[in-house]
């Protein structure tokens, strides 16, 4: 019965440590995410006249760099 209860706690603590690598790497992907927003704000903001061409390459790049980051935080290659 020893060896059960041992199991189900070990069990426990390993579902507690994935939910907080989810959860860091949610929260790695939505800064860079927001990383990107701000740059492409502060772009506008100074004026240039961007295309819809160059908003769309922009955010694809800004989200693959997320994604990665998400994946590699995930993965614990990335730790904070």
């Amino acid at each position: 019965m020893l060896i059960l209860r041992n199991v189900s706690s070990l069990n426990n603590h390993f579902r507690e440590a994935q939910v907080g690598l989810v959860f860091n790497a949610f929260i790695a992907f939505i800064s860079v995410m927001l990383l990107g927003a701000v740059i492409y704000g502060t772009v506008w903001w100074q004026g240039s006249n961007m295309s819809w061409k160059f908003t769309k390459w922009f955010f694809i790049v800004f989200f693959i760099a997320a994604l990665i980051t998400g994946v590699l935080t995930l993965a614990g290659v990335i730790q904070f």
